[in-house]
């Protein structure tokens, strides 16, 4: 398995399993791009989506968080500036999840 692939398996994980993450621009488009993939599948929790998240993801924590969010999450970035030593566009990435709707009783 190549370093990219590998780099952006392990940003995956770490943002599935702490809800957000800081990296540079160019990483964090690529890492939306996957996680929304990944989580859009998610539309019937079955063995092949299980085995998907298992071969897309490293550790057993994010694994069982990502089996657990519900279709809708979605990943935004915000900007934070530029880093100081090579002045590279920083972004913050992070997991936002649906909020649940509670019907009112009439």
């Amino acid at each position: 398995m190549s370093h990219p692939v590998r780099l952006l398996r392990t940003q995956a994980s770490q943002l599935i399993e702490y809800g957000n993450l800081t990296t540079t621009a160019a990483k964090a488009l690529n890492l939306r791009n996957y996680v929304t993939r990944l989580l859009g599948k998610g539309g019937k929790k079955n063995l092949n989506y299980r085995r998907l998240i298992k071969a897309s993801l490293f550790g057993e924590k994010s694994i069982k968080k990502a089996w657990e969010i519900p279709s809708g999450a979605v990943v935004k970035l915000y900007r934070l500036g530029q880093r100081a030593g090579d002045q590279a566009p920083i972004v913050k990435v992070v997991l936002e999840l649906p909020k649940k709707v509670e019907k009112v009783k009439k």
